[in-house]
């Protein structure tokens, strides 16, 4: 990037008196190219890739093509800008007498991206862009690698609006977006009318696809013609707030707070103009960043004007890109290439110390030292990547790093470490045979005789774990096929609690459990979410409050759960627009998930009378409607509970069990983060009449089986109301189940995959300590709750 602030003369000459200019001048059209997508191949691009001859080639054709469609509209006046200097081959527009502007052979480059600004263009359009950070699609990233995403105008964007907004600030309307299906969806959404062609995208089953060369070049010919002659508006959103995230907390910590006195020193030094001084009309504000707020990653700040916008969000992102290391990282990967592994290693040992926070390059030498023989010294640097896994853009990577880690880890027998890694690779997309290859891993770390002895069946196992060996392995007669789609029947209930303050510390401890790794933040996306956008002031913070229980989707339209679960957003029904339903699917290309808004909720139980009601007959059990646009679910058998020592399994999304991992390595299982799992354990006490649960206290987990179980009074929740205590109606059966905050709700079926079951709560033991072989669960019998429910509805 190049001088990144305008001259003022410039400036001030085009936005106040663009009219006259083009008045003299014609109309003129501006295309601005990236490097990354073209039509006529599936990962082609002209620079920085293998195929780069080849890119150059392809994009040079897209931009022919949007060229003549121009002219075919009556725009004879077309300048190209090639930002990159050397994506474009300017052979093909001399011979039609379009002009290619680079920083190296245009002295009046000036803007960021766009370059020089010539004439006062009538129209522009933005050729070969990619997907954001942090998107499945092609080269995923926003401005610079250090970025992790950029939101404004309502939602969260990339160089597709960014680039809109530099361009509307300066009078020109974008009326063609041409490359990843991504760019091209992100401009149909903010700009009204534009013409979107993209050139390549993503299958069903998360294949790269492309459009051939010469339906693209017709495509792109026709869609700039019609662009030109649309009647377009420059797109100017006015005041906005803008949030920049870095994929490094501590590159924001270390850059963010520098950006007001930056900003300043840089309107001065390219523009000779105090800062101090009172604004100028079309000059970025010198108080951009006066207000901007830092936290964690993310800095956010107040924009009132186009011109300011676009100018901070560049500088913004300049700023929080270090030294420039990739030359370095050029040289380390091409000696790796070539087998030169200690060579490799120094070149990617020095791109650190130019960039220390470049986690990517962590990876890189670890691979590097694993080739070179220095085993113990690539499971360090692996290590290092993988622990910041959050902070890598690219799906690649991820795979690498993910697949070293646990590739070593299990060579060091350490069976905890191989199957994080393994899990990760499992919640990133598909590619090759990775997910087979993590599949086959997992079976060695969690399966078969390994196992500790004592370690029974409980436990959590996620779902991609559960294939039939796995099951066999532990005696479970039961049929894969059948607990995969009873996972993806069961679904997670995204519950907002509303703005909730608790202090920086217990904050960031939450965050490290939940968010730290790409496959945790997955699958708790609303509560991560949150917590990033914590408000810290004194210690304390204000955030946006998720959690969540798991339920069945027992047809469609109908979901059931735990009524404790939705005690919340019945107290407050303004909370209730904020949940979500969510199912999870697993494919080709991973999780995708569907969300669907909450409908009428009836609550078996009124959780805020107590454990034990006033009301005769009472279960923990909500029913929730909602609308499903989807296909019919086949039904799913309800039966009853089996008798005492009946095999019983869950399914269900458990939060963070913050068990020490010499717990979970004797019971062979790994912490969960969210993911959907199933855990595996056999009847208590099937709890009959004869033998009812009682709550001898009046409190959540102070139940036991006792005969004659008396009435009497007690306590609630906070020691102090008085609550009813005695035998639970519809008394609940108990198992060995194990658990975790997020399972309540969750479904409980029998050997035969029949539904006996909703889990309520736990008593006798913590679930957040260490393997507990006789854990009590309770559950609420699935027969007696309908029964209710369909009598209650009138069903």
């Amino acid at each position: 990037m190049r001088s990144w602030l305008i001259p003022i003369l410039t400036l001030l000459t085009l936005s106040c008196v663009g009219t006259q200019v083009r008045q003299a001048s014609g109309p003129c059209a501006l295309i601005v190219t990236d490097d990354d997508i073209t039509s006529g191949h599936a990962s082609a691009g002209a620079l920085y890739v293998g195929t780069d001859e080849l890119g150059r080639g392809l994009l040079t054709a897209d931009v022919v093509a949007v060229a003549e469609g121009f002219r075919e509209a009556g725009i004879r006046c077309v300048h190209v800008v090639d930002s990159h200097d050397g994506a474009i081959d300017e052979k093909p527009l001399k011979k039609i007498g379009v002009p290619l502007l680079t920083p190296s052979n245009t002295p009046e480059w000036t803007w960021p991206f766009i370059g020089p600004m010539k004439e006062q263009y009538a129209a522009a359009a933005l050729v070969g862009f990619h997907s954001n950070a942090g998107q499945t699609g092609f080269r995923p990233h926003t401005i610079n690698d250090s970025i992790r995403g950029l939101r404004f105008g309502g939602g969260t964007v990339g160089e597709t609006a960014h680039l809109a907004l530099g361009l509307g600030a300066l009078g020109v309307p974008v009326v063609l977006v041409s490359g990843d299906f991504n760019a091209v969806a992100e401009a149909e959404r903010m700009l009204p009318g534009v013409q979107g062609v993209a050139l390549r995208w993503l299958d069903e089953v998360g294949e790269p696809t492309f459009m051939p060369a010469e339906e693209a070049a017709e495509a792109l010919r026709s869609a700039a013609a019609a662009g030109a002659t649309a009647g377009l508006e420059p797109w100017r959103p006015g005041s906005m707030r803008v949030e920049l995230s870095t994929w490094s907390t501590r590159l924001m910590a270390d850059r963010g707070p520098e950006l007001a006195s930056t900003w300043r020193e840089a309107l001065e030094e390219h523009m000779g103009v105090d800062p101090d001084s009172a604004p100028v009309a079309g000059m970025p504000r010198a108080d951009a960043f006066d207000a901007a707020e830092v936290q964690g990653r993310r800095l956010s700040w107040q924009v009132e004007d186009g011109v300011t916008a676009f100018v901070s969000i560049t500088h913004a992102a300049s700023s929080m890109r270090p030294g420039n290391s990739w030359e370095l990282v050029s040289e380390g990967y091409r000696a790796w290439e070539a087998g030169r592994h200690h060579a490799a290693v120094q070149a990617y040992e020095q791109a650190l110390q130019a960039n220390p926070y470049d986690v990517p390059t962590w990876c890189r030498m670890g691979q590097a030292l694993e080739d070179g023989g220095r085993a113990d010294e690539a499971l360090q640097a692996f290590t290092v990547g993988f622990g910041k896994l959050d902070e890598v853009g690219d799906a690649p990577m991820k795979r690498w790093c993910s697949k070293g880690f646990a590739r070593l880890s299990m060579a060091e027998e350490d069976r905890a470490g191989a199957r994080r890694g393994a899990l990760q690779l499992l919640a990133l997309p598909d590619s090759g045979t990775s997910h087979a290859w993590a599949l086959e891993l997992l079976g060695q770390t969690t399966g078969g005789p390994e196992m500790a002895d004592d370690a029974g069946l409980e436990g959590f196992f996620v779902a991609e774990a559960l294939s039939q060996g796995f099951l066999e392995g532990r005696g479970l007669d039961l049929d894969a096929a059948q607990v995969a789609d009873r996972i993806e029947r069961t679904g997670k209930l995204i519950i907002f609690g509303g703005q909730m303050m608790d202090t920086e510390a217990e904050l960031a401890a939450e965050e490290e459990a939940y968010c730290r790794l790409p496959h945790q933040r997955t699958f708790n996306r609303q509560k991560c979410d949150g917590l990033e956008g914590r408000v810290c002031t004194g210690g304390s913070c204000l955030y946006e409050h998720y959690g969540n229980c798991s339920g069945l989707f027992v047809e469609r339209g109908i979901f059931v759960t735990a009524a404790h679960c939705t005690d919340g957003m019945m107290r407050a029904p303004e909370l209730l627009p904020y949940g979500r339903i969510v199912r999870w699917e697993h494919g080709a290309s991973g999780w995708v998930s569907q969300e669907f808004e909450l409908g009428p909720i009836s609550p078996l139980k009124m959780f805020m009378e107590g454990w034990l009601t006033s009301r005769e007959d009472q279960v923990d059990v909500a029913v929730i409607r909602f609308e499903d646009p989807g296909e019919p679910l086949p039904a799913i058998e309800a039966a009853p509970v089996p008798t005492e020592g009946g095999l019983l399994w869950v399914t269900g999304y458990p939060r963070s069990t913050k068990r020490d991992d010499a717990a979970m390595e004797a019971a062979g299982y790994g912490d969960a983060h969210g993911e959907p799992s199933a855990s595996f354990g056999r009847v208590l006490d099937a709890n009959e009449a004869n033998a009812p649960l009682c709550n001898v206290t009046g409190r959540q987990d102070e139940w036991a089986l006792t005969e004659p179980c008396e009435r009497g009074t007690g306590t609630g929740e906070d020691h102090e109301t008085p609550v009813p205590t005695g035998p639970i109606t519809y008394s609940p059966f108990l198992s060995s189940l194990d658990t975790s905050n997020g399972y309540s709700g969750a479904p409980v079926f029998d050997e035969s995959g029949r539904w006996v079951g909703i889990t309520c709560t736990v008593y006798g033991a913590d679930p957040r300590e260490g393997y507990v072989p006789e854990m009590r669960v309770v559950h609420t019998k699935t027969i007696e709750a309908l029964d209710r429910w369909a009598t209650e509805e009138g069903r």
